[in-house]
Protein backbone atom coordinates (compact mmCIF):
# COMPACT_ATOMS: atom_id res chain seq x y z
CA UNK A 1 0.00 0.00 0.00
CA UNK A 2 2.72 2.13 0.89
CA UNK A 3 4.06 1.71 -2.64
CA UNK A 4 1.02 2.75 -4.00
CA UNK A 5 0.90 5.84 -2.21
CA UNK A 6 4.37 6.68 -2.81
CA UNK A 7 4.62 5.98 -6.50
CA UNK A 8 1.01 8.14 -6.80
CA UNK A 9 1.92 11.15 -4.93
CA UNK A 10 5.65 11.25 -6.63
CA UNK A 11 3.65 11.25 -10.43
CA UNK A 12 1.47 13.91 -9.02
CA UNK A 13 4.41 16.21 -8.09
CA UNK A 14 6.61 15.10 -11.18
CA UNK A 15 3.64 16.12 -13.81
CA UNK A 16 2.93 19.92 -11.57
CA UNK A 17 6.49 20.54 -11.26
CA UNK A 18 7.88 19.41 -14.30
CA UNK A 19 10.77 18.02 -12.18
CA UNK A 20 12.04 14.13 -12.59
CA UNK A 21 13.35 14.35 -9.72
CA UNK A 22 11.35 15.28 -6.21
CA UNK A 23 13.09 14.19 -3.16
CA UNK A 24 10.22 12.43 -1.43
CA UNK A 25 11.10 11.33 1.99
CA UNK A 26 9.23 11.12 5.56
CA UNK A 27 9.94 14.07 7.95
CA UNK A 28 7.58 13.60 11.30
CA UNK A 29 7.97 17.53 11.81
CA UNK A 30 6.30 18.06 8.73
CA UNK A 31 4.56 15.31 7.28
CA UNK A 32 4.36 11.60 6.16
CA UNK A 33 5.83 12.51 3.22
CA UNK A 34 7.78 15.87 2.02
CA UNK A 35 9.60 16.80 -0.81
CA UNK A 36 11.92 19.85 -1.51
CA UNK A 37 11.90 20.03 -5.28
CA UNK A 38 10.53 23.72 -4.52
CA UNK A 39 14.00 24.87 -3.13
CA UNK A 40 15.88 23.53 -6.08
CA UNK A 41 13.36 24.75 -8.85
CA UNK A 42 13.41 28.13 -7.16
CA UNK A 43 17.34 28.70 -7.82
CA UNK A 44 16.57 28.42 -11.42
CA UNK A 45 13.48 29.67 -11.94
CA UNK A 46 14.95 32.69 -9.39
CA UNK A 47 11.28 32.33 -7.84
CA UNK A 48 10.84 32.61 -3.83
CA UNK A 49 10.40 29.21 -2.69
CA UNK A 50 7.71 29.13 -0.91
CA UNK A 51 5.34 30.61 -2.91
CA UNK A 52 6.72 28.28 -5.66
CA UNK A 53 5.81 25.55 -2.84
CA UNK A 54 2.29 27.02 -2.37
CA UNK A 55 1.93 27.14 -6.57
CA UNK A 56 2.51 23.56 -7.09
CA UNK A 57 0.38 22.30 -3.94
CA UNK A 58 -2.46 23.91 -5.57
CA UNK A 59 -1.84 22.39 -8.45
CA UNK A 60 -1.86 19.09 -6.92
CA UNK A 61 -4.78 16.73 -8.07
CA UNK A 62 -6.59 14.39 -5.40
CA UNK A 63 -4.14 11.76 -4.05
CA UNK A 64 -5.38 8.37 -2.68
CA UNK A 65 -5.14 7.90 0.59
CA UNK A 66 -3.25 12.00 1.15
CA UNK A 67 -5.77 13.80 3.42
CA UNK A 68 -4.13 16.96 2.74
CA UNK A 69 -0.99 18.99 1.35
CA UNK A 70 0.17 21.90 3.00
CA UNK A 71 3.65 24.27 2.73
CA UNK A 72 6.35 25.20 5.46
CA UNK A 73 9.50 27.61 5.10
CA UNK A 74 11.82 27.74 3.37
CA UNK A 75 9.71 25.92 1.07
CA UNK A 76 8.72 22.63 1.51
CA UNK A 77 5.72 20.65 0.42
CA UNK A 78 4.31 18.38 3.07
CA UNK A 79 1.82 15.06 2.37
CA UNK A 80 -0.54 14.32 5.06
CA UNK A 81 -2.14 10.54 5.20
CA UNK A 82 -5.83 9.90 5.32
CA UNK A 83 -5.39 6.90 7.99
CA UNK A 84 -8.92 6.02 8.67
CA UNK A 85 -9.32 4.83 4.93
CA UNK A 86 -5.65 3.41 4.68
CA UNK A 87 -6.72 1.47 8.23
CA UNK A 88 -9.71 0.49 6.45
CA UNK A 89 -8.22 -0.70 3.12
CA UNK A 90 -5.06 -2.40 5.22
CA UNK A 91 -4.01 -5.73 4.56
CA UNK A 92 -1.12 -8.24 4.32
CA UNK A 93 0.68 -7.56 1.13
CA UNK A 94 -0.25 -10.40 -1.27
CA UNK A 95 2.46 -11.09 -3.74
CA UNK A 96 1.71 -12.62 -7.44
CA UNK A 97 3.63 -15.66 -8.39
CA UNK A 98 6.30 -14.46 -10.59
CA UNK A 99 7.31 -16.83 -13.45
CA UNK A 100 11.37 -15.93 -13.31
CA UNK A 101 13.63 -18.42 -11.45
CA UNK A 102 16.16 -16.42 -9.34
CA UNK A 103 19.63 -18.63 -8.19
CA UNK A 104 21.75 -17.30 -5.46
CA UNK A 105 24.85 -18.09 -4.87
CA UNK A 106 26.68 -17.84 -1.62
CA UNK A 107 29.13 -18.64 1.13
CA UNK A 108 31.26 -21.02 -1.36
CA UNK A 109 33.70 -21.43 1.48
CA UNK A 110 37.52 -23.56 0.49
CA UNK A 111 36.57 -26.83 1.95
CA UNK A 112 39.70 -26.74 4.03
CA UNK A 113 38.98 -26.24 7.58
CA UNK A 114 36.26 -24.75 9.79
CA UNK A 115 34.19 -21.26 8.52
CA UNK A 116 34.99 -18.13 10.22
CA UNK A 117 32.56 -14.98 10.67
CA UNK A 118 33.77 -13.52 7.44
CA UNK A 119 31.87 -16.24 5.74
CA UNK A 120 28.75 -15.65 8.45
CA UNK A 121 28.48 -12.28 6.58
CA UNK A 122 28.21 -13.84 3.20
CA UNK A 123 25.90 -16.46 3.89
CA UNK A 124 23.79 -14.10 5.82
CA UNK A 125 23.44 -11.66 2.76
CA UNK A 126 22.88 -14.47 0.98
CA UNK A 127 20.34 -16.15 2.23
CA UNK A 128 18.42 -12.54 2.98
CA UNK A 129 18.70 -12.06 -0.27
CA UNK A 130 17.48 -15.38 -1.55
CA UNK A 131 14.71 -15.12 1.12
CA UNK A 132 13.42 -11.84 -0.20
CA UNK A 133 12.99 -12.71 -3.17
CA UNK A 134 11.33 -15.64 -2.39
CA UNK A 135 8.80 -13.39 -0.25
CA UNK A 136 8.30 -11.56 -3.41
CA UNK A 137 7.05 -14.97 -5.24
CA UNK A 138 9.73 -15.91 -7.19
CA UNK A 139 11.05 -19.33 -7.51
CA UNK A 140 14.89 -19.20 -5.86
CA UNK A 141 17.29 -21.85 -6.43
CA UNK A 142 20.33 -21.68 -3.16
CA UNK A 143 23.69 -22.65 -4.70
CA UNK A 144 26.98 -23.15 -2.65
CA UNK A 145 29.95 -23.18 -5.05
CA UNK A 146 32.72 -25.91 -2.96
CA UNK A 147 36.01 -24.80 -4.36
CA UNK A 148 37.35 -28.26 -3.92
CA UNK A 149 40.40 -28.41 -6.31
CA UNK A 150 42.32 -25.34 -5.16
CA UNK A 151 45.92 -24.43 -3.59
CA UNK A 152 44.10 -24.36 0.07
CA UNK A 153 42.94 -27.58 -0.33
CA UNK A 154 45.95 -29.30 -1.59
CA UNK A 155 47.75 -27.68 1.21
CA UNK A 156 45.18 -29.24 4.18
CA UNK A 157 45.74 -32.65 1.79
CA UNK A 158 49.05 -32.52 2.31
CA UNK A 159 49.23 -31.64 5.74
CA UNK A 160 46.82 -34.36 6.60
CA UNK A 161 49.27 -36.73 4.71
CA UNK A 162 52.00 -35.40 6.64
CA UNK A 163 50.00 -36.03 10.10
CA UNK A 164 49.97 -39.82 8.92
CA UNK A 165 53.70 -39.95 7.96
CA UNK A 166 54.67 -38.78 11.29
CA UNK A 167 57.67 -37.46 10.65
CA UNK A 168 56.77 -34.05 12.10
CA UNK A 169 56.73 -33.79 15.89
CA UNK A 170 54.90 -30.10 16.03
CA UNK A 171 52.25 -31.17 13.45
CA UNK A 172 48.68 -30.71 14.86
CA UNK A 173 47.57 -34.21 15.74
CA UNK A 174 43.48 -35.25 15.04
CA UNK A 175 42.92 -36.77 18.47
CA UNK A 176 43.36 -33.71 20.18
CA UNK A 177 40.58 -31.63 18.58
CA UNK A 178 36.93 -32.07 19.17
CA UNK A 179 36.16 -31.30 15.47
CA UNK A 180 37.75 -32.44 11.78
CA UNK A 181 37.38 -28.91 10.28
CA UNK A 182 38.50 -27.20 13.81
CA UNK A 183 41.82 -29.67 13.66
CA UNK A 184 42.07 -28.13 9.97
CA UNK A 185 41.97 -25.03 10.81
CA UNK A 186 45.44 -25.29 13.04
CA UNK A 187 46.66 -27.68 10.47
CA UNK A 188 46.64 -25.74 7.72
CA UNK A 189 48.37 -22.38 9.45
CA UNK A 190 50.82 -25.04 10.45
CA UNK A 191 50.92 -25.86 6.73
CA UNK A 192 50.98 -22.62 4.72
CA UNK A 193 53.85 -21.63 7.87
CA UNK A 194 56.16 -24.61 6.44
CA UNK A 195 55.77 -25.21 2.34
CA UNK A 196 56.98 -21.36 1.76
CA UNK A 197 60.59 -22.50 2.77
CA UNK A 198 60.38 -26.35 1.90
CA UNK A 199 61.08 -27.43 -2.06
CA UNK A 200 60.00 -30.69 -1.65
CA UNK A 201 56.95 -29.89 -0.36
CA UNK A 202 56.26 -27.24 -2.60
CA UNK A 203 56.87 -30.06 -5.57
CA UNK A 204 54.21 -32.30 -3.39
CA UNK A 205 51.87 -29.91 -2.99
CA UNK A 206 51.64 -29.13 -7.04
CA UNK A 207 51.63 -32.79 -7.62
CA UNK A 208 48.35 -32.71 -5.58
CA UNK A 209 46.80 -30.17 -7.23
CA UNK A 210 47.25 -32.09 -10.36
CA UNK A 211 45.39 -34.76 -8.63
CA UNK A 212 42.30 -32.44 -7.67
CA UNK A 213 42.00 -31.28 -10.97
CA UNK A 214 39.95 -33.57 -12.10
CA UNK A 215 41.70 -36.93 -11.43
CA UNK A 216 41.18 -40.43 -10.33
CA UNK A 217 43.55 -41.48 -8.34
CA UNK A 218 44.02 -42.37 -4.44
CA UNK A 219 45.06 -38.52 -3.80
CA UNK A 220 41.93 -37.20 -5.51
CA UNK A 221 39.67 -39.58 -3.51
CA UNK A 222 41.09 -39.02 -0.26
CA UNK A 223 40.58 -35.13 -1.05
CA UNK A 224 37.17 -35.64 -2.30
CA UNK A 225 36.44 -37.02 1.41
CA UNK A 226 37.98 -34.51 3.09
CA UNK A 227 36.36 -31.99 1.07
CA UNK A 228 32.94 -33.19 1.54
CA UNK A 229 33.47 -34.10 5.44
CA UNK A 230 34.28 -30.32 5.76
CA UNK A 231 31.30 -29.24 3.37
CA UNK A 232 29.31 -31.19 5.87
CA UNK A 233 30.76 -29.31 8.33
CA UNK A 234 30.12 -25.98 7.19
CA UNK A 235 26.65 -27.08 6.44
CA UNK A 236 25.97 -28.11 10.20
CA UNK A 237 27.64 -24.47 11.16
CA UNK A 238 25.39 -22.35 8.42
CA UNK A 239 22.34 -24.64 9.81
CA UNK A 240 22.56 -23.13 13.14
CA UNK A 241 21.64 -19.82 11.76
CA UNK A 242 18.51 -21.29 9.93
CA UNK A 243 21.01 -21.00 6.43
CA UNK A 244 20.27 -24.03 3.99
CA UNK A 245 21.23 -24.99 0.79
CA UNK A 246 19.31 -26.45 -2.59
CA UNK A 247 22.51 -27.31 -4.91
CA UNK A 248 26.63 -27.74 -3.62
CA UNK A 249 27.84 -27.13 -7.10
CA UNK A 250 31.95 -29.08 -6.71
CA UNK A 251 34.57 -27.41 -9.15
CA UNK A 252 35.83 -31.28 -9.26
CA UNK A 253 32.95 -31.98 -11.38
CA UNK A 254 32.78 -28.80 -13.49
CA UNK A 255 36.76 -29.94 -14.52
CA UNK A 256 35.84 -33.44 -14.72
CA UNK A 257 32.53 -33.59 -17.02
CA UNK A 258 34.78 -30.50 -19.08
CA UNK A 259 32.16 -27.90 -18.86
CA UNK A 260 34.76 -25.75 -19.10
CA UNK A 261 35.98 -27.26 -22.12
CA UNK A 262 32.70 -26.60 -23.35
CA UNK A 263 32.74 -22.86 -22.74
CA UNK A 264 35.94 -22.43 -24.50
CA UNK A 265 34.87 -23.50 -27.47
CA UNK A 266 32.19 -21.33 -27.68
CA UNK A 267 34.09 -18.55 -26.74
CA UNK A 268 36.67 -19.54 -29.27
CA UNK A 269 34.08 -20.31 -32.08
CA UNK A 270 32.34 -16.07 -31.29
CA UNK A 271 35.89 -14.58 -30.89
CA UNK A 272 35.69 -13.70 -28.00
CA UNK A 273 38.90 -15.30 -26.74
CA UNK A 274 42.12 -15.10 -28.27
CA UNK A 275 45.50 -16.46 -28.28
CA UNK A 276 48.49 -14.71 -27.41
CA UNK A 277 50.99 -15.55 -30.28
CA UNK A 278 53.45 -12.14 -29.61
CA UNK A 279 56.31 -13.93 -28.66
CA UNK A 280 57.45 -10.46 -26.82
CA UNK A 281 54.50 -10.51 -24.25
CA UNK A 282 54.39 -11.96 -20.89
CA UNK A 283 51.52 -13.68 -21.93
CA UNK A 284 52.98 -15.80 -24.78
CA UNK A 285 50.76 -18.65 -25.44
CA UNK A 286 48.05 -17.69 -22.86
CA UNK A 287 43.96 -17.31 -24.07
CA UNK A 288 43.09 -14.06 -23.06
CA UNK A 289 39.60 -11.68 -23.08
CA UNK A 290 40.90 -8.13 -24.14
CA UNK A 291 39.35 -5.35 -22.23
CA UNK A 292 41.76 -2.34 -22.69
CA UNK A 293 44.62 -0.76 -24.51
CA UNK A 294 47.35 -2.53 -22.34
CA UNK A 295 47.94 -6.27 -21.49
CA UNK A 296 47.61 -5.51 -17.83
CA UNK A 297 44.19 -5.11 -18.72
CA UNK A 298 43.34 -8.85 -20.32
CA UNK A 299 41.93 -11.09 -18.10
CA UNK A 300 43.73 -14.17 -19.21
CA UNK A 301 41.02 -17.46 -19.05
CA UNK A 302 43.79 -19.98 -20.03
CA UNK A 303 47.26 -19.79 -18.90
CA UNK A 304 50.41 -20.49 -21.14
CA UNK A 305 50.74 -24.01 -19.64
CA UNK A 306 47.10 -24.82 -20.59
CA UNK A 307 45.32 -24.42 -17.06
CA UNK A 308 42.24 -22.75 -17.18
CA UNK A 309 41.92 -19.68 -14.38
CA UNK A 310 39.78 -19.71 -11.48
CA UNK A 311 38.01 -16.80 -13.57
CA UNK A 312 37.22 -19.23 -16.45
CA UNK A 313 35.93 -21.84 -14.28
CA UNK A 314 33.50 -19.33 -13.19
CA UNK A 315 32.94 -18.42 -16.41
CA UNK A 316 31.39 -21.83 -17.69
CA UNK A 317 29.69 -22.20 -14.33
CA UNK A 318 28.01 -19.08 -14.98
CA UNK A 319 27.02 -20.01 -18.65
CA UNK A 320 25.56 -23.25 -16.98
CA UNK A 321 23.50 -21.49 -14.39
CA UNK A 322 21.77 -19.27 -17.19
CA UNK A 323 21.23 -22.47 -18.91
CA UNK A 324 23.49 -21.63 -21.87
CA UNK A 325 25.69 -24.71 -21.45
CA UNK A 326 24.22 -28.45 -21.48
CA UNK A 327 23.55 -29.84 -18.26
CA UNK A 328 26.31 -32.30 -17.68
CA UNK A 329 26.12 -33.30 -13.77
CA UNK A 330 23.84 -35.68 -12.32
CA UNK A 331 22.74 -35.14 -8.17
CA UNK A 332 23.20 -37.03 -5.29
CA UNK A 333 21.66 -36.03 -1.80
CA UNK A 334 24.07 -34.96 0.64
CA UNK A 335 23.10 -33.75 4.00
CA UNK A 336 19.97 -31.51 3.79
CA UNK A 337 21.08 -30.61 0.00
CA UNK A 338 21.87 -32.42 -2.77
CA UNK A 339 25.51 -32.35 -4.66
CA UNK A 340 26.41 -32.63 -8.00
CA UNK A 341 28.17 -36.04 -9.03
CA UNK A 342 30.07 -36.71 -12.53
CA UNK A 343 29.93 -39.86 -11.75
CA UNK A 344 26.76 -41.50 -9.76
CA UNK A 345 23.47 -39.97 -9.47
CA UNK A 346 20.14 -39.19 -11.19
CA UNK A 347 18.75 -36.32 -12.66
CA UNK A 348 17.27 -32.70 -11.37
CA UNK A 349 16.21 -29.36 -12.58
CA UNK A 350 18.83 -27.23 -11.13
CA UNK A 351 20.20 -24.52 -13.07
CA UNK A 352 18.58 -22.42 -16.07
CA UNK A 353 17.81 -19.53 -13.65
CA UNK A 354 16.57 -16.05 -15.49
CA UNK A 355 18.30 -14.09 -12.71
CA UNK A 356 21.27 -14.99 -11.32
CA UNK A 357 22.83 -13.19 -7.77
CA UNK A 358 26.25 -14.31 -7.02
CA UNK A 359 27.35 -13.13 -3.08
CA UNK A 360 31.50 -12.93 -3.12
CA UNK A 361 33.26 -10.35 -1.53
CA UNK A 362 34.30 -6.53 -3.29
CA UNK A 363 37.98 -8.17 -4.23
CA UNK A 364 36.59 -10.19 -6.35
CA UNK A 365 34.56 -7.27 -8.72
CA UNK A 366 36.86 -7.27 -11.59
CA UNK A 367 36.25 -10.97 -12.13
CA UNK A 368 32.45 -10.31 -11.89
CA UNK A 369 32.72 -7.67 -14.67
CA UNK A 370 34.29 -9.78 -16.87
CA UNK A 371 31.72 -12.65 -16.66
CA UNK A 372 29.38 -9.65 -17.34
CA UNK A 373 30.68 -8.31 -20.08
CA UNK A 374 31.70 -12.04 -21.50
CA UNK A 375 28.36 -12.70 -21.59
CA UNK A 376 27.24 -9.71 -23.46
CA UNK A 377 30.21 -10.51 -26.13
CA UNK A 378 28.60 -13.96 -26.35
CA UNK A 379 25.75 -12.39 -27.33
CA UNK A 380 23.49 -13.01 -24.09
CA UNK A 381 22.68 -8.93 -23.51
CA UNK A 382 19.33 -10.13 -21.58
CA UNK A 383 21.80 -12.99 -18.98
CA UNK A 384 23.99 -9.78 -18.71
CA UNK A 385 21.84 -7.50 -17.38
CA UNK A 386 20.23 -10.40 -15.11
CA UNK A 387 23.18 -10.98 -13.69
CA UNK A 388 23.98 -9.08 -10.12
CA UNK A 389 27.37 -9.03 -7.83
CA UNK A 390 26.04 -8.88 -4.18
CA UNK A 391 29.68 -7.35 -3.50
CA UNK A 392 30.40 -7.14 0.24
CA UNK A 393 33.60 -5.77 2.17
CA UNK A 394 35.36 -8.23 4.52
CA UNK A 395 35.25 -8.61 8.22
CA UNK A 396 38.18 -6.97 10.06
CA UNK A 397 38.88 -7.24 13.81
CA UNK A 398 38.81 -4.81 16.39
CA UNK A 399 41.79 -4.08 18.16
CA UNK A 400 40.10 -5.61 21.01
CA UNK A 401 39.03 -8.50 19.15
CA UNK A 402 42.96 -8.55 17.37
CA UNK A 403 44.09 -8.23 21.06
CA UNK A 404 42.18 -11.18 21.71
CA UNK A 405 43.18 -13.33 19.05
CA UNK A 406 47.25 -12.51 19.98
CA UNK A 407 47.52 -10.29 17.06
CA UNK A 408 50.07 -7.48 18.22
CA UNK A 409 48.28 -4.03 17.77
CA UNK A 410 51.10 -2.60 19.14
CA UNK A 411 50.46 -0.05 15.78
CA UNK A 412 47.28 1.25 16.70
CA UNK A 413 45.38 1.08 14.06
CA UNK A 414 41.58 1.07 14.04
CA UNK A 415 41.14 -2.13 12.49
CA UNK A 416 42.79 -5.76 11.74
CA UNK A 417 42.55 -7.93 8.93
CA UNK A 418 41.54 -11.32 9.51
CA UNK A 419 44.24 -13.99 7.40
CA UNK A 420 42.94 -17.39 7.12
CA UNK A 421 46.97 -18.36 6.32
CA UNK A 422 47.87 -17.06 9.71
CA UNK A 423 45.14 -18.61 11.20
CA UNK A 424 43.64 -14.72 12.46
CA UNK A 425 40.19 -14.71 12.84
CA UNK A 426 36.83 -16.44 15.06
CA UNK A 427 35.87 -19.17 14.32
CA UNK A 428 31.82 -19.32 13.48
CA UNK A 429 30.85 -21.78 15.68
CA UNK A 430 33.10 -20.10 18.48
CA UNK A 431 31.49 -17.23 18.27
CA UNK A 432 27.76 -18.92 18.19
CA UNK A 433 28.87 -20.89 21.25
CA UNK A 434 30.02 -17.72 22.96
CA UNK A 435 26.17 -15.67 22.32
CA UNK A 436 24.53 -19.06 23.51
CA UNK A 437 26.91 -18.71 26.73
CA UNK A 438 26.29 -14.97 27.47
CA UNK A 439 22.83 -15.45 26.58
CA UNK A 440 22.52 -18.23 28.69
CA UNK A 441 22.73 -21.97 27.78
CA UNK A 442 19.74 -22.99 30.04
CA UNK A 443 17.31 -20.86 28.60
CA UNK A 444 15.16 -23.20 26.21
CA UNK A 445 15.86 -20.30 23.63
CA UNK A 446 19.33 -19.68 24.03
CA UNK A 447 20.46 -20.86 20.31
CA UNK A 448 17.32 -19.42 18.86
CA UNK A 449 17.91 -16.06 20.16
CA UNK A 450 21.58 -16.49 19.51
CA UNK A 451 21.06 -16.80 16.01
CA UNK A 452 19.28 -13.87 15.91
CA UNK A 453 21.58 -11.61 17.69
CA UNK A 454 24.43 -12.54 15.41
CA UNK A 455 22.24 -12.33 11.56
CA UNK A 456 21.21 -8.76 12.99
CA UNK A 457 24.73 -7.83 13.63
CA UNK A 458 26.04 -9.06 10.24
CA UNK A 459 23.46 -6.88 8.65
CA UNK A 460 23.77 -3.83 10.41
CA UNK A 461 25.97 -2.05 8.31
CA UNK A 462 25.46 -1.44 4.34
CA UNK A 463 27.24 -4.57 2.26
CA UNK A 464 29.24 -2.04 1.20
CA UNK A 465 30.93 -1.41 4.66
CA UNK A 466 34.21 -3.08 6.22
CA UNK A 467 32.70 -4.79 9.48
CA UNK A 468 34.73 -3.99 12.08
CA UNK A 469 34.30 -7.30 14.41
CA UNK A 470 33.92 -6.74 18.01
CA UNK A 471 32.67 -9.66 20.57
CA UNK A 472 31.28 -7.00 22.92
CA UNK A 473 29.00 -5.56 20.16
CA UNK A 474 28.27 -8.86 18.59
CA UNK A 475 27.56 -10.08 21.93
CA UNK A 476 24.96 -7.72 22.96
CA UNK A 477 21.26 -8.44 23.03
CA UNK A 478 19.78 -5.16 23.81
CA UNK A 479 19.42 -1.85 22.05
CA UNK A 480 19.37 -2.24 18.13
CA UNK A 481 19.68 -5.86 17.75
CA UNK A 482 18.25 -8.83 16.70
CA UNK A 483 16.90 -9.52 20.31
CA UNK A 484 15.53 -6.50 20.57
CA UNK A 485 12.84 -7.48 17.29
CA UNK A 486 12.52 -10.61 18.68
CA UNK A 487 11.87 -9.21 22.10
CA UNK A 488 8.87 -6.59 20.45
CA UNK A 489 7.40 -9.88 18.68
CA UNK A 490 6.98 -11.72 21.50
CA UNK A 491 5.60 -8.64 23.21
CA UNK A 492 3.19 -8.64 20.90
CA UNK A 493 2.26 -12.31 21.22
CA UNK A 494 1.88 -11.50 25.02
CA UNK A 495 -0.43 -8.96 24.71
CA UNK A 496 -2.85 -11.40 21.83
CA UNK A 497 -2.60 -13.98 24.35
CA UNK A 498 -3.51 -12.07 27.71
CA UNK A 499 -6.31 -10.32 25.77
CA UNK A 500 -8.17 -14.10 25.64
CA UNK A 501 -10.16 -12.82 22.44
CA UNK A 502 -10.21 -13.51 19.01
CA UNK A 503 -9.03 -10.33 16.92
CA UNK A 504 -11.22 -10.95 13.31
CA UNK A 505 -12.73 -7.52 12.06
CA UNK A 506 -11.07 -4.34 12.08
CA UNK A 507 -13.22 -1.75 13.48
CA UNK A 508 -13.78 1.79 11.81
CA UNK A 509 -12.20 4.82 13.07
CA UNK A 510 -11.77 8.07 12.32
CA UNK A 511 -9.29 9.49 14.57
CA UNK A 512 -5.93 7.81 15.39
CA UNK A 513 -2.85 9.19 18.06
CA UNK A 514 0.58 9.86 16.59
CA UNK A 515 2.30 6.25 17.63
CA UNK A 516 -1.07 4.87 16.23
CA UNK A 517 -0.55 6.53 13.22
CA UNK A 518 3.34 6.08 13.24
CA UNK A 519 2.42 2.10 14.06
CA UNK A 520 0.39 2.25 10.65
CA UNK A 521 2.98 3.62 8.72
CA UNK A 522 5.49 1.53 9.46
CA UNK A 523 3.17 -1.40 9.25
CA UNK A 524 2.11 -0.33 5.39
CA UNK A 525 5.83 -0.48 4.24
CA UNK A 526 6.74 -4.20 4.58
CA UNK A 527 5.94 -4.64 1.11
CA UNK A 528 8.35 -1.30 -0.54
CA UNK A 529 11.01 -2.14 1.75
CA UNK A 530 10.91 -5.69 -0.02
CA UNK A 531 11.24 -3.93 -3.32
CA UNK A 532 13.80 -1.50 -2.48
CA UNK A 533 16.04 -4.43 -0.98
CA UNK A 534 15.19 -6.00 -4.66
CA UNK A 535 15.96 -2.79 -6.52
CA UNK A 536 19.55 -2.24 -4.30
CA UNK A 537 20.38 -5.91 -4.42
CA UNK A 538 21.30 -5.40 -0.56
CA UNK A 539 18.92 -6.22 2.47
CA UNK A 540 20.61 -3.76 4.65
CA UNK A 541 17.47 -1.39 4.34
CA UNK A 542 15.49 -4.02 5.45
CA UNK A 543 17.49 -4.83 8.97
CA UNK A 544 16.52 -0.73 9.25
CA UNK A 545 13.03 -1.18 8.63
CA UNK A 546 13.15 -4.23 11.43
CA UNK A 547 13.78 -1.73 13.64
CA UNK A 548 11.73 1.03 12.95
CA UNK A 549 8.86 -1.28 12.50
CA UNK A 550 9.68 -2.59 15.98
CA UNK A 551 10.88 0.46 17.75
CA UNK A 552 7.06 2.11 16.38
CA UNK A 553 5.53 -0.93 18.14
CA UNK A 554 7.11 -0.02 21.36
CA UNK A 555 6.53 3.63 21.24
CA UNK A 556 2.81 2.82 21.11
CA UNK A 557 2.77 -0.31 23.61
CA UNK A 558 4.28 2.52 26.18
CA UNK A 559 2.04 5.10 25.29
CA UNK A 560 -1.14 3.42 24.29
CA UNK A 561 -2.78 1.05 27.28
CA UNK A 562 -4.17 -1.52 25.47
CA UNK A 563 -5.84 -4.44 27.65
CA UNK A 564 -6.78 -1.40 29.80
CA UNK A 565 -8.48 0.66 27.46
CA UNK A 566 -12.09 1.51 26.62
CA UNK A 567 -13.80 -0.84 24.72
CA UNK A 568 -13.71 1.21 21.29
CA UNK A 569 -10.11 2.05 22.06
CA UNK A 570 -9.39 -1.98 23.10
CA UNK A 571 -10.49 -2.93 19.85
CA UNK A 572 -8.64 -0.39 17.66
CA UNK A 573 -5.39 -1.83 19.75
CA UNK A 574 -6.12 -5.07 19.87
CA UNK A 575 -6.30 -5.22 16.39
CA UNK A 576 -3.10 -3.06 15.41
CA UNK A 577 -1.27 -5.27 17.62
CA UNK A 578 -2.31 -8.38 15.38
CA UNK A 579 -1.80 -6.56 12.04
CA UNK A 580 2.11 -5.77 13.85
CA UNK A 581 2.18 -9.02 14.82
CA UNK A 582 1.26 -10.42 11.29
CA UNK A 583 3.96 -7.81 9.59
CA UNK A 584 6.95 -8.52 11.77
CA UNK A 585 6.68 -12.56 11.86
CA UNK A 586 7.08 -11.95 7.88
CA UNK A 587 10.01 -9.29 8.56
CA UNK A 588 11.66 -12.03 11.03
CA UNK A 589 11.32 -14.62 8.24
CA UNK A 590 13.27 -12.80 5.78
CA UNK A 591 16.02 -11.48 7.63
CA UNK A 592 16.51 -15.32 9.05
CA UNK A 593 15.88 -14.32 12.69
CA UNK A 594 13.68 -16.96 14.34
CA UNK A 595 10.05 -15.50 15.63
CA UNK A 596 9.84 -16.18 19.48
CA UNK A 597 6.36 -16.03 21.44
CA UNK A 598 8.24 -16.14 24.56
CA UNK A 599 11.87 -14.56 25.64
Amino acid sequence: MFLKIYQDTELALQKASGAENVALQRSESFGDLSSAVSLGSAKIQKKNPLELAEGLAKKLGKIKYVEKVDVSKPGFINFHFDYAKIWADLSLPKFKKQKEKVIVEHSSINPNKAAHVGHLRNAVLGDTMAQVYKALGYKVEIQNYIDDTGVQVADTILGLLLAKEGKHKDIPQEKNYDSFDFYCWDLYVWMVSRIGEDEKLKERETEILKSLEGGTDEVAQFAEEVSMKIAKAHLETMARLGIQYDLLVRENDILRLKLWEKAFEMLKKQSVIGRVDDPKSKNTGAWIIPFGETEEEDKILVRSNGVPTYTAKDLAYHLWKFGLLANPFKYQKFDSAWVTSSTKGGQKSFGKGDVVISVIDQRQSYVQEVIRESLFRLGYAKERDHYYHLAHEVVALSPAAARDMGVDVSEKKSFYAMSGRKGIGVKADDLIDKLIEKIGPEKENAPDIAAGALRYYLMSLSASQILVFDFDKALQTRGKTGVYLQYAYARACSVLKKAKVRVSLKPKVKDFSESEKNLIYQIMRFEAVLEEAKIKNDPFELTQYAYDLADAFTGFYETSPILKAGDKEKKLRLSLVSEYKKIMAGVLRVLGIPALEKI
